[in-house]
């Protein structure tokens, strides 16, 4: 697995050091769950998935503007 982390700051330097390694540090990394055994990062971009999700829902039951008009 790639870690976002790391590819975003390899991405960044715009260097490019093709040996430069961006593959997960697993538990050397401080964005690993121990007890669930991945990375926090995806975690957080599923709950945020889940949310917009939830949030398009909502604004779909919401009342437009239109319907307060006389």
């Amino acid at each position: 697995m790639r870690c976002p982390i790391l590819e975003i700051g390899w991405m960044q330097t715009k260097i490019g050091d093709k040996g430069q390694s961006s593959d997960c540090l697993k538990e050397e990394c401080a964005w690993w769950h121990r007890t669930h055994g991945k990375c926090v990062i995806h975690n957080i971009a599923m709950n945020l998935e889940n949310l917009t999700a939830a949030n398009t829902l909502l604004c779909g039951k919401l009342a437009h503007e239109e319907q307060f008009r006389k």
